[in-house]
């Protein structure tokens, strides 16, 4: 793993821990590369973290085969979703 990827791990990891006061918590992760597929990960362990969608400008972002396997809906297009959040 690169240090790119464990400081997004790291920083999803805090953000976790940080929300566990909440209830839920509604997410939109715009960026399908390394970090947001790290993001993905370790955030949809937790059944408080609704992740409406993880947005990228490819639609071969690395993340997506994951978020569709997962039923998390993937767009190019990050306005229709933005609304949601």
């Amino acid at each position: 793993m690169s240090k790119s990827t464990d400081a997004v791990q790291t920083l999803a990891s805090s953000l976790a821990s940080v929300a566990d006061n909440a209830q839920r918590v509604h997410l939109l992760i715009f960026g399908g590369g390394r970090d947001g597929k790290a993001l993905l990960d370790v955030l949809r362990h937790y059944n408080w973290v609704n992740i409406h969608a993880i947005v990228d400008i490819s639609e071969q972002a690395i993340a997506f085969p994951l978020a569709k396997q997962w039923g998390i809906p993937t767009s190019i297009d990050g306005e229709q979703h933005s609304a949601v959040i």
